[in-house]
């Protein structure tokens, strides 16, 4: 049985390379389980990482059900998750439409921020540092709603993810891992490219590797 104070491990793959969701998801496993020797035979067949999906898309493996899985695309890159306990990933590119200026980019955050999130989120996000504010939260919605498997058509909107205090961090916490718990669960974002924002949802929480 997996422990669930293993840490999560994100790897990082090229989405040039255009492999399917399940091709992603084999190699990271494989990858996973060669690290932590957790198979005898390092040369694991691909059929013990068959991947199948819940009714609402959350995918596991069935043949390793300890084996923890999500996965996110978004830019250049798509990210595989594999922990010892349920967990969702996102990453999100920072989205600009051509020709947008900054305050046209600000103002377009703010109105989905009032459409999608919480008033209270909302408020949080036409405070300052609009742009940075709307994609930490809305990648801590994407991992959990796939934390929990219910896809963003189960409650998305009716949350409020932050934490009781109401800060998601400083400029300076951007360069190091920021955590916090809301929703009877544990985020943590992760430091990334420039122009990315990734988040990482669990159960309780944990230590988080990036592997490239």
């Amino acid at each position: 049985m997996m422990p669930a104070q293993v840490p999560a491990h994100l790897y990082v793959f090229d989405a040039s390379e255009g492999k399917k969701t399940e091709e992603y998801l084999r190699i990271a496993a494989t990858r996973f389980c060669e690290m932590h020797h957790l198979a005898e035979d390092m040369k694991l067949p691909a059929s013990l990482f068959s991947v199948a999906k819940t009714e609402r898309g959350k995918p596991y493996f069935p043949n390793f059900q300890d084996l923890h899985i999500s996965i996110t695309h978004s830019g250049a890159y798509c990210i595989c998750a594999i922990a010892g306990q349920n967990i969702g990933i996102d990453l999100q590119e920072h989205s600009h439409l051509q020709k947008e200026t900054i305050e046209a980019a600000e103002l377009r955050f703010r109105k989905l921020a009032a459409r999608f999130f919480s008033a209270r989120e909302a408020a949080f996000v036409s405070e300052q540092d609009t742009e940075h504010r709307f994609f930490d939260l809305w990648t801590a919605r994407e991992s959990y709603v796939k934390y929990t498997g219910t896809g963003i058509d189960g409650g998305f909107g009716g949350l409020c993810l932050l934490p009781e205090d109401g800060v998601l961090g400083t400029e300076q916490d951007r360069l190091v891992p920021f955590r916090w718990q809301s929703s009877n669960a544990a985020f943590v974002r992760i430091p990334f490219e420039s122009g990315y924002t990734l988040c990482v949802c669990t159960a309780s929480p944990c230590e988080v590797v990036v592997v490239l």
